[in-house]
């Protein structure tokens, strides 16, 4: 469980990034969601963006559905859907992870926890009509993985 310090808002994020796979030279991702305020309102907002032999797939709200679910601390989900492609990560962490301090409106606090130690597994698929196709399907034991925001309590579920 994070560590509470001075005040903490109400938001959450988690994140992703990987570009260390196993058999894959050419591959590289980054994910993240976020719970967010803009002016009185709070909204959920995520990506994925995932470049593959000079391919740029990119899911955000202006183009794609995305979902996770994410535990406190140890395991992540995330998919993402656009007319054209799916990609799922399934990623874990079996060490705690470091504790970091992320910039709030009460400074500094530790509200983040972090790890390069993360291991994660990917797959692609290029949606048409009759279904799908498996274009990628990666690993890592190399993939950076992140909670922050508020101490989490049960598994964080969300769309965007």
């Amino acid at each position: 469980m994070l560590r509470r310090t001075g005040e903490v808002p109400s938001h959450k994020m988690v994140w992703l990034n990987c570009n260390c796979f196993i058999d894959q030279s050419d591959l590289a991702l980054t994910a993240a969601g976020g719970r967010r305020q803009i002016l009185s309102w709070m909204e959920s907002v995520g990506l994925m963006g995932l470049h593959h032999q000079g391919q740029f797939y990119e899911f955000a709200p202006w183009n794609a559905k995305i979902n996770w679910q994410v535990s406190p601390w140890g395991e992540w989900w995330m998919e993402a859907r656009n007319a054209t492609h799916h990609l799922e990560l399934w990623a874990t962490c079996d060490r705690p992870g470091k504790l970091l301090r992320a910039p709030t409106q009460a400074g500094l606090v530790y509200i983040c926890r972090d790890t390069m130690f993360g291991h994660l597994k990917l797959r692609l698929k290029r949606l048409h009509p009759q279904g799908s196709a498996l274009i990628l399907q990666a690993n890592s034991k190399a993939c950076g993985l992140e909670v922050g925001g508020q101490p989490w309590q049960d598994s964080w579920i969300r769309s965007t």
